[in-house]
């Protein structure tokens, strides 16, 4: 690769691509100034408490989304099976109508504080519902997220983690 400038190497000035934010290599990717990719994950994931509460609950629900099917692929992905299992069963725990039903055997445990945030993720405003759920299925499902998505930024990992395994448990045990 030669010193010339991305807009350069894309094309077009004008193009998006031509505006494209450069790769961190070098001494500013996090693994080559000697962090750990976990302390700069840890420490750059998290937001403040004004910046939290500015977020709209979809915008929770959107990270929320991320982290759920994360904490679902990383427990499947303990047990070993080939990827089209894996996927199958990563959906049956991440559609609406199984989320749904996984938070009524949630809501006993959450903090009068998780349940502002669910309750905010369930009375939001979403722009239709997908074929196979019903509207009072998705929008728990989008309180759900919400509420994994506010406990990822605001750091409460270990609590988020506790909940899915309480949601986990119970649903294999069904």
């Amino acid at each position: 690769m030669t010193d010339r400038s991305f807009k350069e190497q894309d094309g077009a000035e004008g193009s998006p691509r031509g505006t494209a934010v450069p790769p961190r290599t070098g001494s500013d990717a996090p693994h080559l100034r000697g962090e750990r990719s976990e302390d700069f994950c840890q420490a750059k994931a998290s937001l403040g408490t004004e910046a939290l509460k500015s977020l709209g609950p979809l915008e929770l629900a959107y990270v929320g989304d991320a982290v759920f099917e994360l904490l679902v692929r990383t427990r499947l992905a303990r047990h070993g099976a080939r990827v089209g299992e894996l996927h199958r069963a990563a959906v049956a725990y991440v559609s609406a109508p199984a989320q749904a039903a996984a938070v009524e055997r949630l809501l006993p445990l959450l903090t009068d504080e998780e349940l502002r945030v669910y309750h905010r993720g369930r009375n939001a405003h979403v722009h239709g519902c997908p074929a196979g759920c019903t509207v009072s299925q998705y929008h728990a499902a989008t309180a759900l997220e919400a509420l994994f998505g506010y406990l990822w930024l605001s750091g409460e990992r270990e609590r988020a983690g506790a909940l899915f395994e309480a949601l986990a448990e119970g649903r294999d045990a069904t």
